[in-house]
């Protein structure tokens, strides 16, 4: 009788455990982010409330190919072989550029101060987040698409900027809810964010949402802020869940992907709702449709890189 109540308490001490390890995710390659921890060279994710770090996703793969940014500064990166993406990858492998012209203007504002952390929403591989890290500024990186965060962390990694980043594997919204990932043929670049519904697709890319505000509970934002954002048309949704970081962060700089709120309501709210906090669309006139397809807003004291 000793004997079975002896067995029946390992079992249940067994059990105990195991459910234990899947509720704080140690079988998933998560561990549980604690008070103090520090963020740097680390991916880490929230889900349902609580924020993890990711180990798992850091580790090159054979599909991981190195390429060379030669822009501002010179970087190592990880991309995509051109059969998964011919477009962002494509152009790093062949002329070890991406977006030039922006990465410019934001590379001369951040080394005017090297205090300016960059927020860099949509990072994609890393082309904007590494060269800045390479500046010598802070750099939280955020992107919902693993192959996107482990590649980013592997160049982290590779360029020994671990000291300088920190990797948000989330996507952003105005609420917490779960979504899925879009994604088009050879452009992982136009990855976009759509709500849950019922598909008979095994292949569907699902991820925890987080707010703007989040990322108060993890940084302490002392200096002031330069933000990139390319979310494929979610930017006004990402900006309805970030009134308490702008109310309390002194954000600088907003470059942002514009085109697709052109002349609509959500192009309206976006401008409606940096002007609150000082920030200013560097454009030729008012009539929004008429704006280029990247809008940068910064407040009248900061340089501009030009």
């Amino acid at each position: 009788m000793k004997f079975s109540s002896r067995i029946f308490s390992i079992a249940i001490s067994f059990f105990g455990l195991i459910y234990f390890l899947f509720h704080t995710n140690c079988l998933h390659g998560k561990r549980k982010f604690q008070t103090g921890d520090s963020t740097n060279g680390k991916i880490l994710t929230n889900k349902n409330g609580d924020w993890y770090i990711e180990d798992d996703l850091c580790k090159p793969r054979d599909d991981f190919v190195r390429a060379q940014l030669k822009m501002e500064n010179s970087v190592d990166i990880f991309v995509y072989p051109t059969s998964i993406d011919k477009w962002l990858s494509g152009r790093i492998i062949r002329e070890g550029k991406w977006e030039e012209d922006h990465i410019q203007k934001i590379y001369r504002i951040l080394k005017s101060d090297p205090s300016l952390i960059f927020l860099d929403i949509g990072a994609n591989v890393g082309a904007f987040s590494l060269t800045m890290a390479e500046l010598g500024n802070q750099v939280i990186a955020v992107d919902a698409l693993s192959d996107n965060v482990g590649r980013l962390c592997a160049s982290m990694t590779i360029n020994n900027l671990q000291d300088k980043m920190s990797i948000i594997h989330n996507a952003l919204s105005y609420i917490h809810e779960k979504v899925s990932l879009g994604k088009f043929h050879l452009n992982v670049g136009g990855t976009f964010v759509k709500q849950m519904g019922v598909s008979d697709n095994s292949d569907v890319i699902v991820i925890d949402t987080i707010l703007f505000d989040d990322l108060l509970d993890l940084y302490d934002f002392k200096g002031g802020v330069v933000i990139k954002m390319d979310v494929e048309s979610f930017e006004a949704n990402v900006l309805r869940g970030a009134r308490n970081f702008f109310q309390n962060v002194n954000v600088v700089c907003v470059l942002m992907e514009f085109m697709a709120h052109r002349g609509k309501d959500s192009g309206q709210f976006i401008v409606e709702f940096l002007q609150k906090f000082g920030l200013m669309p560097i454009v030729s006139n008012s009539n929004q449709t008429t704006w280029p397809m990247d809008v940068m807003f910064t407040k009248p004291n900061t340089r501009r890189g030009h």
